[in-house]
């Protein structure tokens, strides 16, 4: 069954200033409302073929972001019943070696890959949305995304990470793709 317009989230699209933050912490009754719009989330993700999103993408200024475990078939670290993990206040403990470049598209970039260098191993330690204490090591692809998402609450876009010329051709091509998106309506 497809997702209605009304089950999921708006994404907030570039130039949106929500984009840039800032952004306040999550506390524990955020966390609760969280909990109540978790299948909104999840629905969004599923909806536009994600591997991750970020509060400020679908317009809550709050760091919190959700990433899809279910990208990684090998994954066997989390229950099959619980593949989308919702990270509350993440804090970088470590990235490490080797850097690797990433393709990226993002849901507020439509029609936008930049080639991004990203590490292959973050450990983090955030709060889930039933305010547990978390530690976890993600790696390769997970690593990747929640670098991506990450970025996203830093006020950080990919945009941001290339230069002028190479921005603004990425403009001009999400321009283009959301032109012609609008015409299929």
């Amino acid at each position: 069954m497809t997702p209605t317009y009304e089950s999921i989230f708006q994404i907030i699209r570039y130039p949106d200033p929500l984009l840039k933050g800032p952004f306040k912490p999550v506390d524990e009754d955020f966390a609760i409302y969280i909990r109540s719009i978790m299948p909104k989330l999840e629905a969004t993700i599923k909806a536009h073929k994600a591997y991750g999103l970020a509060a400020p993408q679908v317009g809550f200024d709050r760091t919190f972001l959700l990433i899809d475990l279910s990208t990684d078939p090998k994954n066997e670290d989390y229950p099959q019943n619980k593949k989308i993990i919702c990270v509350c206040n993440p804090q970088v403990i470590s990235m490490d070696e080797p850097t690797i470049q990433s393709e990226e598209g993002c849901l507020s970039l439509p029609g936008v890959k930049i080639k991004v260098p990203r590490k292959s191993y973050c450990h983090v330690k955030y709060r889930d949305e039933f305010w547990q204490e978390k530690a976890v090591v993600f790696t390769g692809l997970e690593a990747i995304i929640f670098q991506h998402e990450f970025d996203h609450l830093q006020g950080t876009l990919l945009l941001d990470k290339i230069s002028r010329l190479k921005r603004q051709m990425a403009i001009k091509r999400m321009h283009v793709v959301t032109k012609r998106n609008q015409m299929r309506w």
